[in-house]
């Protein structure tokens, strides 16, 4: 007998797949999450990021399905609401209550991934777990439970609809304390505090991660209040916030830079995003626009503040998320409809009870990141040598070799002179390999042309310390004579050879026009010799050891070019 499905049903039904597909979007987002730190790094760093964020995700997930979820939304274990009651690996929780968690997991997971980025090229690997697994199974649940578990901060009316708060605000501010803690990264700021550019390894990398981000968002806000008639209204209110913060990021920038800052515009849209999550669901569109600039401004703001003080946050993760959730906070109670507004606090009470959240989850994030960064220190090194921090996490965490990292690192230990064409040919990568046997060759060319020049200098030097220290017959002239006649010669037959060769090098040119100077030198000095003009022979020592000085000079001159 067929069962036909009622109105309530159904509707259940609709509300499953809605939470499912929200939670799938949630979870998404770890996917932009990783494109944009493995784009904002260097390239010797970003298999070190992402698999960071592969792990925080199976760390966070694992602790918040052993405790951190009944931490989180337990009943009280006491009236005041600070825990919720410790129960292991979901002890009592129905099916029903299962989507709950498949949800509120996927932002746990999303609270430690916020740290990753702000660390990043100096964090060891192992550390970093650590501090994924302690963000999931105390620091987020207990802020959690306080603001959405029933605990005292919801209790006095504090609004922090998808968590611009507990999400964001919690992993913005342990990832300040790391960033105090770990330090910045070798050669970020100049002896004056004035930060170095380091290039990123993909900025379109990091684009493709910013609009992840913002098709995950709408599962995030989307997702945080029961399918109805307000779930479109609260994804645009979160498409607008998004599209007007990356605006006013491009407008800050291009009036005190004088450029589209392309860092700073895509953090101008997750800073929207990040302030419009605490009142999505009672929002209006006008107001959502002003959130989404308030939040693109903190972040150019807050990006210039850490900077000064010489914060190294490598993503801008804590101005995206702890700037723009502390701004989305406050924000709720600044432009909130007058019918949202608490009865029994009015708009200036709300306010406050806001800036009480807001105050409370710096400190706790910050505080409780600060002191569980001390005490994994304690345990284990936190950060990488400077060998290996040079060398990239790539390889020293993870073994895992960059053949064009390597190139790069070996072609600039040739500008400073050190022998590397053997270890060129050791490349292992196939196209860098190819590349790296083309340098190592040229260099070759190259090197055999400085040895004939340098052999070149070191006879004409040793000609003039001939005629300098012994008496020198008219005989012996006209031997030195021929012996000059047969180094030009010489000259001339390193000129042809580099000649034939000189498609192979761009430095041959300039080693062809120096030889024809010194064999026009050679031959200048020859007709000084006094078998011909009687000239005394400090006349001829003379313009010997200029020539050989002349010789080594240009010899330097093209290694440099």
């Amino acid at each position: 007998m067929e069962h036909t499905l009622s109105v309530d049903e159904l509707a259940e039904l609709l509300q499953i797949l809605w939470t499912i597909i929200a939670a799938a979007l949630v979870l998404f987002m770890q996917a932009g999450f990783c494109a944009l730190e493995a784009g904002t790094v260097r390239s010797k760093n970003s298999i070190n990021v992402a698999i960071k964020n592969i792990m925080d995700m199976c760390c966070s997930i694992a602790g918040y399905f052993m405790i951190g979820y009944a931490l989180m939304f337990g009943l009280s274990a006491e009236s005041i609401g600070i825990i919720g009651t410790p129960a292991l690996l979901l002890e009592g929780v129905g099916r029903r209550e299962m989507l709950d968690f498949l949800f509120q997991a996927t932002f746990c997971a999303t609270a430690a991934t916020i740290v990753s980025g702000a660390i990043a090229e100096r964090c060891r690997f192992f550390p970093y777990l650590l501090m994924a697994l302690g963000i999931a199974v105390f620091i987020y649940p207990v802020y959690g439970h306080w603001v959405w578990g029933g605990g005292w901060l919801e209790r006095l009316g504090f609004h922090d609809f998808a968590g611009s708060a507990v999400v964001h605000g919690i992993g913005g501010a342990v990832a300040l304390a790391g960033i105090q803690v770990l330090g910045p990264r070798h050669g970020r700021f100049d002896d004056h505090g004035t930060a170095r550019p380091m290039t990123a390894s993909s900025m379109p990398m990091v684009a493709l991660g910013v609009v992840i981000l913002t098709v995950g968002w709408m599962g995030f806000n989307g997702g945080s209040a029961e399918l109805g008639v307000q779930t479109p209204t609260i994804v645009a209110n979160t498409l607008i916030a998004a599209c007007f913060g990356g605006l006013v990021a491009l407008l800050v920038t291009w009036s005190f830079a004088g450029l589209a800052s392309v860092e700073m515009i895509l953090n101008g849209v997750l800073g929207g995003l990040v302030a419009i999550t605490a009142g999505a669901d009672v929002m209006q569109p006008v107001s959502s626009m002003v959130i989404g600039m308030l939040g693109g401004g903190v972040v150019v703001l807050a990006t210039v503040s850490l900077q000064r003080l010489r914060l190294d946050d490598v993503v801008g993760a804590v101005p995206v998320h702890l700037g723009g959730g502390i701004v989305g906070v406050l924000a709720v109670a600044l432009f909130c409809p007058v019918a949202e507004v608490p009865e029994d606090l009015g708009r200036s009470g709300f306010f406050l009870v806001q800036l009480l959240g807001t105050a409370v989850c710096v400190a706790w994030g910050w505080g409780m990141g600060w002191l569980l960064w001390l005490i994994i220190g304690w345990i284990t090194p936190l950060r990488t040598g400077p060998g290996e921090e040079q060398v990239g996490l790539n390889f020293s965490e993870h073994r895992v070799r960059d053949s064009f990292a390597e190139l790069s690192q070996l072609m600039a230990a040739s500008a400073r002179g050190e022998p590397v064409s053997d270890r060129l040919r050791e490349l292992e990568d196939g196209e860098a390999a190819s590349f790296g046997m083309a340098v190592a060759k040229a260099l070759h060319d190259h090197e055999h042309s400085r040895l004939f020049r340098l052999d070149l200098a070191d006879r004409l030097a040793y000609l003039a310390r001939e005629i300098e220290e012994s008496g020198v017959s008219s005989g012996e002239m006209a031997v030195i004579t021929s012996r000059m006649t047969d180094l030009s010669d010489f000259i001339q037959r390193i000129q042809h050879y580099l000649s034939d060769h000189r498609q192979e090098s761009s430095a041959i040119p300039v080693l062809i026009d120096l030889l024809q100077r010194l064999d026009d030198q050679l031959q200048e000095c020859q007709q000084c010799l006094p078998d011909n003009r009687n000239q005394p022979l400090a006349k001829v020592v003379e313009r010997l050891h200029s020539l050989a000085e002349r010789s080594r000079r240009g010899l330097q001159q093209g290694a440099s070019t």
